[in-house]
């Protein structure tokens, strides 16, 4: 896996609980982001009993998900249930469930779960050659 960075939107009380995870997917190669996350971005979503507590974390995540963010992963850190707005929100997307499971297990899901980016090689060339097609 090349180096990706990850955003993480969770509760404060959910960083600990998630960070075995972290360090699992920080040792596959992906980087952990404190900036706030963008609709472009690569962001896991660790959903439990205090992120749906929390209105500005949950706001964050449907705000997110309805400018577009296709890269959003969703974690479900414990049993709690998730708001009917958030399942509709990630409707169509595998809620990877963690609670009760080997964090490198977890990790392994989220890693298989992350989208290959596409190279910007090709893209490169392209806006090469319409450079030199303008200058010719």
């Amino acid at each position: 896996m090349s180096k990706k960075v990850i955003h993480l939107l969770c509760s404060d009380a959910d960083r600990a609980v998630l960070q075995p995870v972290l360090d699992a997917l920080q040792a596959k190669g992906l980087r952990l982001s404190e900036k706030a996350p963008g609709k472009n971005d690569l962001v896991l979503a660790a959903l439990s009993e205090d992120f749906c507590a929390d209105e500005g974390k949950t706001a964050a995540l449907l705000d997110l998900v309805a400018a577009g963010a296709e890269n959003v992963l969703p974690v479900q850190l414990d049993g709690a249930p998730i708001p009917d707005a958030i399942k509709n929100a990630l409707y169509a997307r595998n809620i990877i469930p963690a609670s009760g499971r080997d964090a490198a297990h977890t990790a392994e899901r989220i890693a298989d779960a992350i989208p290959d980016l596409p190279s910007i090689v090709p893209k490169l060339l392209i806006a090469g050659a319409l450079v030199l097609a303008a200058i010719i």
